[in-house]
């Protein structure tokens, strides 16, 4: 699985570079899109879990707990910068 890891790095690596992305991007790094776009779709944690493929629901919840914490960081700062509640 490494290996396949590995490979699929080096595939975004030369996208980015491609496409003018200056952000590092990971096979791991997509794994969190994914739970963001799933949460944000209304996907259970246990769907999510699914299909991540994790067997404890806890690696799930911290998937979810660090893209909540980004999530509502920009939710705080777009309320206090605009005045205006979020959509």
């Amino acid at each position: 699985m490494s290996s396949q890891n590995a490979y699929t790095n080096k595939l975004l690596k030369e996208i980015a570079a491609a496409t003018g992305v200056k952000r590092r991007l990971s096979f791991h790094m997509s794994r969190h899109s994914f739970a963001n776009v799933a949460l944000t779709g209304g996907w259970s944690v246990r769907k999510i879990q699914a299909a991540l493929g994790h067997s404890d629901i806890k690696t799930t919840e911290r998937y979810l707990r660090e893209l909540d914490a980004e999530f509502t960081g920009e939710e705080m700062g777009r309320l206090f910068a605009t005045g205006n509640p979020p959509d």
